[in-house]
C-alpha cells in the first residue's frame, strides 16, 4: 500500500507560487484573498488555518472574516456585498454555513472572476460544462494525487461517494469531463457495491463510513471526506481499509493541502487576468 503525502506535494507546488506571486510585486500589486466563515467548525478552522500559513509563505494577503454561526442572512449578505465593492483578487466563503442562510443565493453573489473556490452554483454549472474560468480545487487535487501516481483512469471504474457541493459534485463534473465510468453513492447507498469499482472518492465527512469489506483488493482510495471525531480530524476511510488498497490519501495531510494549492493557482490565474484584461 502506497500513501500519498500530500504535505509533500503542496510544498513543492508552494515554491512555484511564491515565485510567481513575486513577480507582481514589481507592479506593486499584492495579492489579496478575502475569506467568510460562519460559526466555530473545527475542520472549517482547520483549513483556514493551512490556507493561512500558505497564503503568508507564498507573499498573499488573506483576510479571514470569521461571523458568528447565528448572523442573519441579511448582514451575511452586506459582508459579503463590502467584500466584494473592495476589489480582491478571490473571495472564498468557508462551508458549512449556517442553516437558515440560504447557500445558494449568497454563493451566487460572488462574482465569476474572484470565484476562485469554483464553488457557487453559476461556477460549478460551467464547471460541469468544462467552461468555468477556474477549476474546482478539489477536483484539481484528485487529478494531480492521480497523475502524480500515475494511476490512469482508462479502462476503470470510479465510485463517487457523497455528493455535496465541495467534493462529489465537482468531482464527479471531473470525471464525466474526463470521459469515465463513474458511478454516485450517497451516504446512504448500499456501501458494499463499491467492491465493483477500481477508485473509490470519498467527500461525505462522516468517520470511517468506508471499511475493508465494501472494497476490492488493490482498491485506489481517495478520501476527501474530513470531520471531527473524538477531537482528532479523520477522514471518510476506515483504517482497517488501507489494509488491502494499492494507493491511500490519508485524513489528514492527502488531498487536503493539495487542494488549498489548488485554490491558490486560481488567485494566480485570477491575477493574470486581471493584468491582462
Amino acid at each position: 500500500m502506497e500513501l500519498v503525502d500530500g504535505r509533500h506535494i503542496a510544498r513543492e507546488k508552494e515554491k512555484e507560487l511564491k515565485k510567481s506571486f513575486s513577480s507582481f510585486k514589481e507592479d506593486n500589486i499584492i495579492p489579496r484573498l478575502e475569506a467568510l466563515s460562519f460559526g466555530d467548525n473545527r475542520a472549517t478552522q482547520s483549513f483556514l488555518s493551512i490556507k493561512k500559513r500558505v497564503a503568508e509563505r507564498i507573499g498573499v494577503t488573506l483576510v479571514v472574516h470569521e461571523l458568528p454561526s447565528g448572523t442573519v442572512e441579511r448582514v451575511a449578505r452586506e459582508v459579503l456585498s463590502a467584500l466584494i465593492e473592495s476589489k480582491p483578487d478571490g473571495i472564498v466563503v468557508q462551508l458549512p454555513l449556517p442553516k437558515h442562510i440560504n447557500k445558494d443565493e449568497l454563493l451566487n453573489m460572488i462574482p465569476l472572476s474572484l470565484d476562485v473556490d469554483c464553488i457557487s452554483p453559476r461556477s460549478l454549472e460551467l464547471f460541469s460544462r468544462g467552461e468555468n474560468l477556474y477549476d474546482s480545487p478539489v477536483a484539481g487535487a484528485v487529478d494531480e494525487v492521480l497523475a502524480r501516481h500515475r494511476v490512469s483512469l482508462e479502462g476503470k471504474r470510479v465510485a463517487v461517494v457523497g455528493y455535496g457541493d465541495l467534493v462529489g459534485k465537482p468531482v464527479s463534473y471531473f470525471l464525466k469531463n474526463r470521459g469515465t465510468d463513474s458511478v454516485l453513492f450517497d451516504s446512504d447507498s448500499n456501501l458494499f457495491d463499491l467492491r465493483e469499482f477500481d477508485i473509490v472518492i470519498s467527500g461525505v465527512g462522516k468517520p470511517g463510513l468506508i471499511k475493508r469489506e465494501h472494497l476490492r483488493n488493490g482498491v485506489v482510495l481517495i478520501d476527501a471526506g474530513t470531520s471531527e471525531a473524538k477531537g482528532k480530524l479523520s477522514g471518510d476511510i476506515d483504517l482497517n481499509a488501507r489494509e488491502i488498497a494499492s494507493l491511500v490519501t490519508p485524513v489528514p495531510g492527502g488531498v487536503g493541502p493539495i487542494t488549498v494549492i489548488k485554490l491558490f493557482e486560481n488567485l494566480l490565474l485570477s491575477l493574470k487576468n486581471k493584468k491582462h484584461a
